[in-house]
């Protein structure tokens, strides 16, 4: 105990208490830092002058502008001009260990009460504390009922989480990244070297020009959207264009085991980006779901499928083949094959090759070609940036559209078995 405390202090008893005191004092405080936390006041009055504002301004300055970027651009900055002056950002500073349901009139109320704690005004005290009891029970309710209740049916994982805060359970996980690897900015460049390692033993080759693959695609004007959409959505899917803001993805680090001890192997990169990104990718899926045809034997990322049919369609040959046979029973020879960096590793070239062999729209294959091309991205720990690099494969993780271009990628890879393994 010596190297975290200070020498032993023998003290008298308490009052007429027969117990003697010991005083440990140590030699080392943690101070705690309050946290500084910026948010926007989404009072019903700012959400009113919010939609006025951007009702009267955003749509003609969008539809003027021809370009999709030039669009994008302009929806982005009359966002923020909006944002800014409907409900400008406000600064609080919180303790690391409030809860998400505390508020600062709850914090006010504990400050008045340990005020009157200090002062020896018991009666005031024991009134506060009633106050504060009271303000906290409600203050979980309300959070339980705004946050959580809903979670039960349609989300469990954050049900259970909501149910571990209002607990008191502290997560483990928290803060381990950083503390166990070193600091955030030196965290977040070993993780975008790590990410994009796999990508410099790529052999270099050409995206697919449209004169390549332009006899295998369909000619004809993609159906376009309803006059609800977004013109940004309708200039995307008119002019074949991908929006080059959306291309930049800011990639959040999730590690596989914990604690994280291997920079290269317990960490999952998640892609964000934004939300009418993501709806244009479900509306151009929507859109030609019909041209995608997949195998039969495509169990991953696609609608009414899952492990249980995946095992469902393997096990039942093997029964067939070994017991449920009157000849002679045969031997199951199975090949298991598990893809490193599975959706990093994706190759633009035979991706857009596999989809033209499809007989998709020529418009969408233009589309998703300019989807893959010219992507950034950028690793965040918190606040803290990474460097940029480029990304001249795969498709990135978190996007609605990636899991469907890695099946095309993979349709054909039961054929490719070699026929004296089968």
């Amino acid at each position: 105990m010596s190297p975290l405390f200070q020498e032993v202090q023998h003290l008298p008893p308490v009052g007429r208490s027969d117990h003697q005191c010991l005083l440990l004092n140590p030699k080392h405080r943690t101070s705690t830092r309050p946290i500084t936390k910026t948010f926007r006041s989404m009072k019903r009055s700012n959400l009113i002058a919010l939609e006025l504002r951007l009702s009267r301004t955003i749509s003609d300055a969008v539809y003027e502008a021809e370009n999709v970027d030039d669009k994008v651009s302009i929806f982005n900055g009359v966002i923020s001009q909006a944002l800014d002056g409907c409900m400008p950002l406000k600064s609080i500073r919180l303790h690391p260990t409030d809860k998400p349901w505390m508020t600062p009139n709850i914090n006010a109320k504990i400050k008045l009460r340990q005020r009157a704690f200090t002062r020896g005004s018991m009666s005031q005290y024991n009134f506060l504390s009633a106050q504060v009891e009271d303000m906290i029970r409600k203050a979980k309710s309300n959070y339980y009922q705004n946050k959580a209740k809903t979670f039960r049916t349609s989300d469990p994982a954050k049900w259970y989480e909501a149910i571990y805060n209002l607990s008191g359970v502290s997560s483990q996980h928290e803060g381990l990244i950083v503390n166990s690897m070193g600091s955030e900015a030196a965290l977040a460049e070993k993780l975008q070297i790590s990410f994009t390692e796999p990508w410099k033993d790529l052999i270099t080759t050409n995206i697919p020009q449209l004169d390549e693959v332009e006899s295998l695609l369909k000619d004809y004007p993609p159906p376009l959207p309803t006059p609800t959409v977004h013109d940004i959505i309708t200039a995307s899917i008119k002019q074949c264009k991908y929006p080059s803001h959306y291309k930049h993805g800011l990639v959040t680090p999730v590690p596989k085991a914990y604690p994280p001890t291997d920079i290269s192997d317990d960490f999952r990169q998640i892609s964000v980006l934004p939300h009418i990104g993501k709806i244009l990718e479900r509306v151009q899926l929507q859109l030609n779901q019909n041209d995608i045809t997949l195998r039969s034997s495509q169990h991953g990322f696609t609608s009414g499928r899952s492990t249980t049919s995946a095992l469902i369609s393997i096990t039942q040959p093997w029964f067939n083949a070994t017991d449920n046979t009157c000849r002679d029973k045969a031997g199951i020879h199975a090949l298991f094959i598990d893809f490193k960096k599975a959706f990093d590793l994706v190759d633009h070239r035979i991706l857009l090759n596999k989809l033209a062999l499809m007989n998709v729209n020529k418009s969408f294959w233009l589309w998703v070609k300019s989807f893959l091309s010219g992507r950034t991205q950028q690793v965040k720990i918190n606040q803290t940036l990474s460097s940029i690099e480029g990304c001249p494969a795969g498709v990135p993780q978190g996007y609605a559209l990636s899991p469907t271009l890695f099946n095309i990628h993979i349709d054909d890879l039961d054929t490719s078995v070699p026929e004296d393994l089968e």
